[in-house]
């Protein structure tokens, strides 16, 4: 009686350290990193794709969770809907739509030798035999494992696929979406929760998860300033400067996105609002505005390495893609900190610089596409009034038309100090120009309002600030051919 009382015990032990939910729960906000290789026989590129639950929804009176999918180097493909869902005791099902039909997808109630239809690639029902089950050990925590082989069908010989309770299986955990095509082959590189991760590929040491919030690029109080010169209908030489901002949030699609402003005159004062953006793990996305739809297109990809490729579109041609490859990956030093800063090319016209927390060296919307009458430089960042890039050749946040041909515009802000910042009472303006100086000195509160404004010669002017309430302000300073703004911070 004490060795039975002693095997049930220990059975009972075994049975409650295996187990688990059979498939993650929505509010544990899982997350499956998946690699995909189009035809793996062959050499060519790899795309990693990331699967979420994102919100339970009632079809025909049963509770699903919608699946989502992004891409970070999926060709054509940064957002899309892959399908529902659900769990019933120790079964998962799924439906590609709400109205489509649902599959079995998991069972991990069987036993060795059970015989299950579930389907697989291009079968809608593929009859599959449990050869196994066991259990798992992942990240100190053990899992229920069913072994599995789908009958009568095979790739290069029989074919073996691991059923992991909590998890999924190891290669998608929705079958390359129930319905896969030939020639793809899909590993997951890691599985991760809120709890932290679940499982890691002992073939990859660059799993990452998109739990943790990133911010490479989408901050407010970040304002990003750029410059196209393109030719004119006459053939000359044009110049337009703006500044783009992220302020505010909104939801679309149970998505939340930040508004995109931008700003076509020199201080900053009248903003339009041009679009949406977001940001998940080291991944923006822009969202074209007015479009409830679900589609975002990829911007930047702060997680790639070098050979990774990427398919990008233009914010002023979403129907034009072009192929890139991530040529080097290291870090440049800005503002005094170390940056990541990935190189990319199309191994032709196209070639670009992203620099975290900076955007691209063409600008923060402008990224890698270049035509023969147009050229694109990002001018100057400033985090909450600070200047934290600056370009060395074009060193102003905003040119005028007459200062491109001028090149006196690119010296210019070398040539004016303004001190000191923060100010308390006065504010000081020096020149060093040589000859005759003649300034216009404009004070600009944030909403636009002018409190200076005069016209000076001197190569050292005080202004009086001691009346004018603490906070953020502009200082403008103009010759007949050039313009520098600054942000000041009244103390």
């Amino acid at each position: 009686m004490k060795k039975i009382l002693t095997v049930f015990i220990l059975s009972s032990i075994g049975n409650f350290v295996c187990a688990q939910k059979p498939f993650p729960e929505l509010f544990t906000h899982p997350e499956w990193n998946v690699q995909r290789s189009i035809e793996p026989s062959l050499p060519g590129p790899v795309f990693i794709m990331s699967y979420h639950l994102e919100k339970d929804t009632t079809i025909y009176q049963k509770t699903y969770s919608l699946v989502s999918r992004t891409g970070n180097q999926q060709p054509l493909l940064s957002y899309e809907r892959v399908g529902f869902v659900r769990t019933d005791s120790k079964k998962v099902f799924f439906k590609k739509s709400a109205e489509g039909k649902e599959y079995l997808l998991y069972d991990f109630g069987l036993h060795v030798d059970d015989k299950v239809y579930c389907p697989y690639y291009d079968l809608d029902s593929a009859q599959y035999h449990v050869l196994a089950v066991d259990s798992v050990e992942l990240n100190g925590v053990k899992h229920l494992r069913l072994k599995v082989r789908p009958e009568d069908y095979y790739i290069n010989g029989p074919f073996m696929m691991y059923w992991i309770e909590g998890i999924g299986n190891l290669e998608n955990p929705f079958y390359q979406e129930v319905f896969g095509r030939s020639g793809l082959s899909d590993v997951v590189r890691c599985v991760s929760t809120d709890t932290g991760q679940l499982y890691a590929n002992p073939n990859y040491d660059d799993c990452t998860t998109v739990l943790r919030k990133t911010d490479c690029i989408v901050n407010e109080g970040f304002v990003w300033s750029g410059m196209n010169i393109y030719k004119d209908l006459s053939g000359k030489d044009s110049v337009a400067s703006y500044h783009i901002k992220f302020e505010g949030d909104t939801v679309l699609n149970d998505r939340t996105y930040a508004k995109i402003w931008q700003s076509n005159d020199s201080i900053g004062i009248y903003w339009n609002m041009t679009g949406l953006i977001r940001e998940v793990e080291k991944r923006v996305y822009y969202h074209k505005l007015n479009d409830d739809g679900f589609y975002d297109m990829l911007l930047y990809d702060f997680s790639v390495h070098t050979g990774n490729s990427l398919l990008l579109a233009s914010v002023e041609s979403p129907s034009f893609f072009e192929q890139m490859w991530v040529t080097n990956v290291d870090s440049v030093e800005v503002n005094g900190g170390k940056k990541l800063r990935i190189e990319i090319s199309s191994g032709g016209k196209y070639v670009d610089t992203w620099i975290e927390k900076i955007a691209s060296l063409q600008g923060i919307l402008s990224r890698c596409y270049k035509s023969a009458n147009t050229q694109k430089f990002l001018l100057c960042v400033q985090e909450n009034g600070k200047t934290i890039y600056t370009n060395e050749t074009y060193p102003n946040c905003f040119y005028s038309q007459n200062s491109l041909t001028n090149n006196e515009q690119v010296h210019f802000q070398n040539k004016i100090e303004i001190y000191p910042n923060p100010a308390s009472d006065k504010l000081f303006i020096d020149t060093r120009s040589e000859g005759q100086v003649k300034l216009h000195i404009r004070f600009f509160n944030m909403n636009g309002g002018i409190i200076y404004n005069k016209v000076v010669s001197e190569y050292h002017n005080t202004i009086d600030i001691s009346m004018i309430p603490s906070g953020m302000y502009i200082i403008q300073v103009m010759t007949d051919n050039s313009i520098m703004n600054e942000k000041i911070f009244k103390q």
